[in-house]
């Protein structure tokens, strides 16, 4: 926390430079938002022309960009970006179990909510469900429809000091059109080759625009029909492989003789040993995985392993509508209001396993009737089923996801304000509804159906007492059904189960939750004074937002009666914010400039408040080359969510007695967290000799400290493997609950099955990044052969180092997967190269883009290969074919040209997908028309 001692230093530094300038957090009076396409406008407050004008390192992507690589949404652009590092937009339904339709963007590594996204300057609220880490972040795909979108102008160094928390690694600003007159239309479709793989998506998008004298409006709209892609369709795991798409809980499944620690029992030393199903397993789909010899009389000791990787989705079913609209209007001369708001809907399916395997107690009395064990051995011995509800055979169970997002932006602008100044004040609000509905097996319910729903109390090994079988949450006491479950094979065939029984002991979760923002901004800018080099510039701005989120769990899952997906508490929480913030740019001489901001935001609360410096420099000793260089400090408070809330995610566990399992990880809020804070460094320059030659190259330097992220589940596992408690099993039969303990198995509580993992929020040390970017460009023209550009932008990482505990030891995540630490995939460099030739009509672009290799951490001395794509798109203008179709571009496009599959990795999936998309080659065409 960076709490001010000595309020006095503070207040006469503000002052001071408040006193001598001013500043903003976004650009949106009338001036601002009708600069032409060349003007940057983030960054600085003040307009600059283009990268050579600015002190800080700025990437900027077009709409003639996003046309040349065929995007379909804003996460193909946000995919292409080299400074872009592990972001979550490639759908995985086993590392972003809630977030499935949306997309986000990770600059430099440093974290998802670690760079803040504005549309037109203003900040947009942050998507309701979080990350499978508990990452709150702001959903691209949900901004506007592509066909508004000006330009994308990112911010690559600390931006705090301009516009406030999250602001750590950067800016991405979406800029809108402005300034539109007539009608625009675009078709896009694109499906998968060769076939065999139906994918495909439809995208119609349409745009109106018209000036008058005093002011303009737009209107933009968007639909998008996208069909799923299984994993059956396109397996790239390999079945029943290691560290990838199996289970050791199935059906046909495993059980444990409970209670036989008796050295009286004949079948003393079995205790917590997992007996394979001795009905039936390999002949029904299953795989047996003998962990012991086999028992006379009893089975083989092992278990019966399931195959899930065929019931999920590479790509989810989904529909999506976006719509955006503005108008700008000049009420006099000098006063200008603005009003921009859009509005997102997208609804998705995405595949399950049949069932999510049960991870809770599931003890089958001796007496029940289904307990062949019981009467093989000929006395009543109680058994513990380890498996789930439905396994082989099974149908895809679908999880659905639903959101609505809306933002508008209102605001009053003014000129001729004081010397040469304006003003802006405006107030955005946002607001985020998210739906995420989950079929599991209920606890209580699953209990008492393996002994019989008979209305009579069942044994609870989690209590040691009984549980009620006359009444359960959600169910009217009328339907609640009689029968019994068999959990053995022989429900294959002989004694199925009850579609009754299977539709009472599998429910629905649902989370409902919500995210809302609300922004009130106030700047004031002038000149202050005329000095020889140029006008002395500044800006003085205020700040007022509130973020609130909440979080409603459906009845069983407040009472964590969920098998697998366990449940929840509702949670809701505010967080308030007040800012004051300066900017002051001040020409030295003719060839040198300085930006000079300083902020102060107070969160209040447990987190206090923070104060953040940049220190800019720009030096232009000739035309052709511009220095600059700044330092800033940066930061991000811990959200509502990561303070009060709770989430139970599924993730692949490495167990470090052996084998792996797909678990529940379990991770609660924390109040005492800090706000991150960071220190950037940025030193670069803009060559441009001339003939059409650019060249910019950028060093930077980010030390992130503080991170705020989930206790990383895997090193809690490493490090507490003996902490256990055993879900089943006759050692002990205590919940698995966060205050007792860490990691939890099934059985034996030394060698069983993982089957929960429970951690909290933390402050984690810190991580340090290092690295260059280049980019060149050279338009060159042939003359009568048209005008040819190549390009090349790339990244080199130098150093990515992590250090999670204060004073611990220092990780070296540079190249590596990090899939054992808090940090993102990190190839040393991403790079493409572009070439665009255009003549008269024809416009044709090739781009080859290079990922490279990373050390797989998950998989000690397995590698997670480079890979280069090859990308090209042909666009032709129908007008030089009939004067009837001006204005009319048909287009073409291939993306991943020689279908490259992606570098495999022994996980879930088989792949890595924050790096890699798994779609395989994709082509395109598509139709934009103007009237």
């Amino acid at each position: 926390m960076k709490n001010f001692k000595n309020r006095a230093v503070l207040s006469s530094a503000l002052t001071a430079l408040l006193f001598t300038g001013l500043s903003a957090t976004g650009l949106s009076t009338s001036a601002q938002a009708q600069v032409d396409d060349e003007v940057i406008v983030t960054g600085s407050f003040i307009k600059r022309k283009s990268q050579a004008d600015l002190a800080s390192p700025l990437t900027v992507v077009g709409a003639a960009d996003v046309d040349a690589i065929g995007a379909q949404n804003i996460a193909d652009i946000t995919q292409t970006l080299t400074v872009n590092t592990g972001s979550q937009n490639n759908p995985d339904a086993f590392t972003q179990n809630a977030t499935t339709g949306t997309s986000n963007i990770n600059l430099r590594g440093l974290g998802l909510q670690s760079t803040l996204v504005l549309l037109n300057g203003k900040r947009n609220p942050l998507n309701a469900v979080q990350t499978n880490d508990g990452i709150s972040f702001v959903d691209t795909n949900s901004l506007i429809p592509l066909i508004a979108l000006q330009r994308q102008e990112i911010l690559l160094d600390g931006a705090s000091a301009l516009y406030g928390s999250d602001a750590v690694a950067g800016v991405a600003n979406f800029i809108t059109k402005d300034n539109v007159d007539g009608f625009e239309a675009s078709f896009d479709f694109q499906t998968h080759t060769p076939s065999g793989q139906s994918q495909r998506d439809l995208r119609f998008e349409g745009l109106y625009g018209k000036t008058f004298d005093r002011g303009s409006f737009l209107i933009a709209g968007s639909y998008v029909d996208r069909t799923p892609l299984t994993t059956e369709e396109r397996r790239l795991s390999v079945p029943f492989g290691l560290n990838q798409d199996v289970s050791s809980l199935g059906n046909p499944g495993a059980f444990f003789l409970v209670g036989v620690d008796d050295p009286a029992n004949p079948l003393n030393g079995l205790d917590g040993a997992p007996i394979i199903d001795p009905t039936g397993c390999d002949d029904l789909g299953g795989n047996s995985l003998a962990l012991g010899p086999a028992v006379p009389g009893v089975g083989q000791v092992g278990l019966c392993q399931f195959d899930f990787g065929d019931f999920f989705n590479l790509v989810p079913d989904e529909q999506r509508i976006n719509l955006y609209g503005q108008v700008d209007y000049d009420i006099t001369d000098n006063i200008s209001f603005s009003l921009d708001g859009s509005y997102t809907t997208f609804d998705a399916v995405r595949g399950n396993s049949p069932t999510f395997p049960f991870l809770q107690p599931a003890v089958i009395g001796g007496g029940a009737s289904t307990n062949l064990f019981a009467a093989g051995l000929g006395f009543p011995q109680p058994i513990a089923f380890f498996g789930r509800a439905i396994g082989n055979g099974g149908e895809v169970s679908p999880g659905e996801f639903e959101s609505d997002t809306y933002r508008f932006s209102v605001g009053l602008s003014g000129d001729n304000f004081l010397n040469n100044g304006s003003w802006d004040i405006s107030y955005t609000r946002g607001q985020n509804d998210s739906i995420v509905a989950t079929e599991d097996t209920v606890t209580s319910r699953f209990q008492c159906a393996l002994n019989g729903i008979q209305g009579t109390p069942t044994p609870n090994p989690s209590t040691g007492g009984l549980t009620d079988c006359s009444s359960f949450t959600g169910v009217a006491d009328a339907d609640i059904p009689t029968g019994i479950f068999n959990p053995f094979s022989t429900s294959f065939n002989v004694a199925p189960n009850s579609q009754e029984i299977l539709d009472f002991i599998i429910d629905t979760q649902v989370l409902d939750s919500r995210s809302t923002l609300d922004v009130v901004d106030a700047v004031f800018t002038s000149d202050l004074y005329q000095a020889p080099a140029g006008p002395i510039s500044a800006a003085l701005g205020f700040q007022y937002r509130r973020d609130e989120q909440t979080r409603d769990f459906d009845d069983i899952s407040n009472e964590d009666q969920f098998g697998f997906v366990i449940g929840g508490n509702d949670f809701n929480g505010t967080t308030d914010v007040f800012a004051a913030f300066g900017e002051l740019a001040v020409p030295v001489n003719n060839w040198i400039d300085l930006q000079l901001a300083l902020r102060y935001e107070n969160f209040g609360g447990n987190v206090g408040d923070t104060v953040d410096p940049k220190f800019a420099i720009l030096a232009r000793p000739a035309e052709w080359i511009s220095l600059r260089g700044s330092y800033s400090t940066s930061f991000r408070a811990p959200t509502t969510f990561q303070q009060i809330g709770e989430s139970t995610t599924l993730n692949q566990v490495v167990d470090p007695n052996g084998g792996t399992a797909f678990a529940a990880v379990r991770a609660i809020g924390s109040e005492e967290l800090e706000p991150e804070s960071s220190r950037a460094f940025n030193g670069g320059f803009t060559f441009e000799p001339g003939d059409g030659f650019t060249i910019s190259v950028d060093y930077f330097d980010f030390a992130f400290e503080d991170a705020i992220s989930i206790d990383e589940f895997q090193p809690l596992v490493n490090a507490n493997s003996s902490d256990t408690r055993t879900f089943v099993g006759g050692i002990a039969t205590t919940p698995c609950v966060i205050e007792n303990t860490v990691v939890c198995r099934a059985g034996n509580p030394d060698t069983g099955t993982i089957t929960q993992v429970n951690t909290t929020f933390i402050n984690a040390a810190a991580i340090d990044t290092s690295g260059v970017d280049v980019n060149v460009k050279w338009v060159k023209d042939l003359g009568g052969f048209g005008v040819v550009t190549p390009t090349f932008t790339g990244t080199l990482i130098t150093n990515y180092d992590i250090q999670v505990e204060e004073g611990g030891p220092v990780i070296n995540g540079l190249g590596s997967r990090n899939f054992l630490t808090l940090g993102d995939p990190t190839p040393e460099i991403r790079a493409n190269i572009g070439v665009n030739w255009a003549k008269d009509n024809h416009n044709f672009n090739f781009f080859a883009r290079r990922i490279g290799s990373v050390d797989d951490d998950q998989n000690p001395g397995a590698e997670v290969e480079s890979q280069t794509r090859f990308d090209l798109r042909y666009a032709y203008d129908l007008g030089g074919f009939s004067e009837f179709v001006n204005n009319a571009i048909v287009s073409v496009g291939v993306i991943n040209l020689t279908d490259e599959l992606p570098p495999f990795v022994a996980t879930n999936g088989g792949f890595e997908s924050r790096i890699s998309d798994p779609r395989g080659r994709l082509v395109n065409i598509g139709l934009d028309v103007k009237f």
